[in-house]
């Protein structure tokens, strides 16, 4: 499975410069195409983002993210900066672990990724699910039945399996229960 990077190359030169970035990427004595080692690091930092908000929101969701773009575009200038050994100006350095503890503030539920226009829709509807029973006694068998009016959620699943009705207390023969067959 491939992975789309959330950030670009023109997202990393915001933060490196395009002077920057060959500096860091061009090897004289290899024969490997030098946008590799950037892709290499934008595709990083996504999966360490998606480590953190894919398991509360969807791809589509992040990518929409302008927060997204940029720490995706911070992470993978620190991975490009380190990559042949150097260090990481101590401002990335400190802008990326900022960004690690939110993303694990909002891996933990304490926080919300936001969007350009709000909270960002999470995955799964995390409402809890109410539903008010009562024992219908006009079934041979008893049944738990669901009160819609009281109820949250979808509409329950009809059953094939329900038992026949009884008219109550007495049958149409004037007999004591007993199915009634329409």
């Amino acid at each position: 499975m491939t992975v789309t990077p959330y950030a670009t190359e023109v997202d990393v030169e915001a933060v490196w410069s395009a002077y920057g970035i060959a500096l860091r990427i061009e090897d004289e004595d290899d024969n490997i195409p030098n946008d590799l080692y950037l892709n290499d690091c934008l595709v990083r930092a996504t999966c360490d983002i998606n480590f953190y908000l894919l398991s509360r929101y969807t791809s589509d969701v992040i990518r929409s993210s302008t927060w997204v773009v940029k720490i995706c575009a911070s992470l993978a200038s620190c991975y490009l900066g380190r990559r042949r050994g150097n260090g990481c100006p101590e401002s990335l350095t400190a802008e990326c672990q900022d960004a690690v503890e939110k993303l694990k503030l909002i891996l933990s539920g304490s926080m919300n990724l936001i969007l350009d226009d709000g909270i960002a829709p999470p995955k799964h509807d995390d409402r809890p699910l109410v539903t008010n029973p009562t024992i219908d006694l006009w079934w041979n068998r008893t049944k738990i039945r669901r009160i819609p009016e009281t109820s949250t959620g979808g509409t329950p699943p009809t059953s094939t399996t329900d038992w026949p009705a009884r008219s109550w207390p007495y049958d149409a023969s004037g007999g004591m229960g007993g199915p009634v067959f329409p």
